[in-house]
């Protein structure tokens, strides 16, 4: 019997979940996203072009992506001091 796919989301939270090196591979991952998004955000947007995505709707993830890790890693701290947290982390 055969195991129904994993969507991209329960793949995801699997690989964050169930590691042999515990939750380094959640650093591991975060600085991943982080390389990909920065790398992908100084290229044009029409350079990233495919016959399956928008080269800007590409550019618009990586600008996505890098900004919500940004509020992660760079406003954490002050939000965790005064015991709330920024409204960003919702969307």
């Amino acid at each position: 019997m055969t195991r129904p796919a994993l969507t991209n989301v329960e793949f995801v939270r699997q690989l964050m979940e169930h590691s042999a090196y515990g939750g380094l591979i959640q650093a591991f991952v975060l600085q991943a996203l982080k390389q990909y998004a920065s790398k992908v955000a100084r290229a044009e947007p029409a350079e990233l072009d495919t016959p399956l995505v928008s080269g800007h709707a590409w550019y618009g993830c990586a600008l996505e992506v890098r900004s919500k890790l940004a509020l992660r890693f760079d406003e954490a701290q002050d939000a965790a001091r005064v015991g709330g947290r920024p409204a960003e982390w919702d969307s």
